[in-house]
């Protein structure tokens, strides 16, 4: 049985990779500091989705306290490591980017580290962000653009690449960097935008919403298409070269017409306060899928009508 260790496991994300291979028959173990923006029922509901797997384990910690992570790399053999926990939310970091740069960078840089001392072996799956791609002159977003964060969440996931690229040039850790766009789903996280407009038709609250379809453009990407690849990767991959890769629909969607057919799908007049955009966020984010479907034949199955109609 293939042992895999999962950080942010109990998040969103990390969750639902962690189910995945769960009902493959690995055994996975994972480890959260259960400090996000997610309330105590959430974390509980998705560590309980978890524990009925016999070959699950969890640990609750921290990637920032290097003696608990060096012991527990130390102790396990893990074939796959796959790297999801981070300090997530644009708006919040530009609040706090301290926070942000000392959780996802120096945490990372601790998890590498604990894995060239003593697990040098593991293939190594890094979640970044496609906010590392910032203002660009052009569209779709290609892996090899220059990143241009504008926020410090962007910058922290940017320097984690570069840490990661270090790890594996200088100490050939076989690592793999993915890129989500705006991935969305079923335990999906409280603060992106199905979950907000949710929580203001429940609360009969106006959701804010900053910009408009021609300034604020997003490339929803279902959770599944997302696990999908995942499994793929760690399936087919030989993990002998450093590689970037998006993972998106290529279908970005202004926030306009995202409201529009969310209030349809659940027959909702939404209330809106409009706000113009804010100067830490991007006007569009849109992938370019070529290369992880001429790799791994990648196909996105869920558009969005099918996603929301799941989440809700």
């Amino acid at each position: 049985m293939k042992k895999v260790l999962i950080t942010g496991a109990i998040g969103f994300i990390g969750s639902h990779i962690s189910e995945n291979l769960l009902e493959k028959k690995y055994q996975v173990i994972g480890i959260d500091n259960l400090s996000g923006f997610y309330t105590k029922k959430y974390y509980s509901d998705n560590l309980d989705v978890l524990k009925k797997y016999k070959s699950f384990t969890f640990h609750k910690l921290n990637l920032l306290d290097q003696k608990k992570v060096n012991l527990l790399i130390k102790k396990n053999g893990f074939n796959y490591v796959i790297h999801c926990a981070a300090k997530t939310n644009v708006r919040k970091s530009g609040k706090n980017p301290d926070e942000y740069l000392k959780n996802n960078v120096l945490g990372s840089q601790i998890l590498f580290e604990a894995i060239r001392q003593y697990n040098l072996n593991s293939k190594i799956i890094v979640f970044s962000s496609s906010s590392v791609y910032g203002r660009q002159k052009k569209v779709p977003f290609e892996e090899n653009m220059v990143p241009n964060p504008i926020s410090p969440y962007s910058l922290s996931k940017y320097l984690m690449e570069q840490e990661a690229k270090y790890y594996s040039d200088i100490y050939k850790l076989p690592i793999v960097i993915l890129r989500p766009f705006s991935i969305y789903g079923p335990r999906g996280r409280q603060d992106m935008l199905p979950s907000l407009l949710l929580k203001c038709i429940k609360t009969d609250t106006p959701f804010i919403q900053y910009g408009n379809n021609k300034n604020n453009q997003r490339d929803w990407t279902y959770i599944d298409d997302l696990v999908d690849v995942i499994v793929q990767i760690i399936s087919k991959y030989d993990f002998k070269s450093y590689e970037v890769f998006n993972i998106g629909r290529s279908k970005p969607v202004g926030i306009n017409s995202f409201i529009r057919l969310f209030g349809k799908l659940i027959d909702k007049k939404i209330k809106i306060n409009k706000k113009s955009t804010l100067d830490i966020e991007m006007s569009i984010v849109y992938a370019d899928i070529s290369k992880i479907k001429k790799w791994f034949n990648f196909k996105p199955k869920i558009n969005l009508k099918c996603g929301l109609i799941n989440n809700i």
